[in-house]
């Protein structure tokens, strides 16, 4: 709730005021995990994993850049009109 209003690039968890350097950890020790458990040919075979084709992640990584890219206007909005019906809900 802190960050309902500020934007990824003045509170952000790399450097500043919102540093927080263990979700940093978090997201480079999940993608790892994710590329061994899926690259990996010993743990194709333990898990039954195949590696994912690039067909399939390039719309993820589309989807997720949508969203951040809404979610910024959200935060624009929120603060140029702070008294508007989506402010308030925000909150």
């Amino acid at each position: 709730s802190r960050t309902r209003y500020a934007s990824f690039f003045t509170h952000n968890p790399f450097f500043g005021k919102g540093r927080n350097l263990t979700v940093l950890c978090g997201i480079l020790a999940s993608t790892t995990v994710a590329l061994v458990v899926t690259l990996i040919p010993w743990f194709n075979t333990q898990f039954k994993t195949v590696p994912v084709q690039v067909t399939y992640v390039m719309p993820a990584l589309g989807f997720g850049a949508l969203l951040f890219i809404l979610d910024e206007l959200r935060k624009f909005y929120i603060r140029k009109y702070p008294k508007s019906i989506l402010a308030k809900i925000a909150w």
